[in-house]
């Protein structure tokens, strides 16, 4: 299918407008797309849960990162409420941003 039609969800989109379904008849009927009832939180909520010790800080905007030694990350970030700019030492760092941005760390 991603060959003929170049990604799986154009050939399920042109499988509607032939009017086949993508899903098997008496299967479980769940959307193309679905996400978490609470929003997308609960995927931070439970990397929260799973790992220990871990600390998320949200609203925040990365100035900077570099690497201290071999065992720390030290991140600027600016507040985005107070606009209060700080320096903080972490063990480890989990980037979620688009590849283009963390390029530029």
């Amino acid at each position: 299918m991603e060959e003929k039609y170049g990604s799986l969800i154009r050939a399920a989109r042109a499988g509607m407008r032939k009017g086949q379904s993508a899903r098997e008849p008496g299967g479980p009927q769940y959307s193309m797309f679905v996400a978490p009832r609470r929003g997308m939180i609960q995927l931070v909520e439970a990397l929260v849960t799973r790992l220990a010790g871990c600390h998320v800080h949200c609203n925040q905007r990365v100035e900077s990162l570099r690497r201290v030694d071999n065992s720390s990350w030290q991140v600027e970030v600016v507040d985005m409420a107070t606009r209060d700019r700080r320096q903080e030492t972490f063990d480890g760092v989990i980037l979620a941003l688009p590849a283009y941005h963390a390029a530029r760390c």
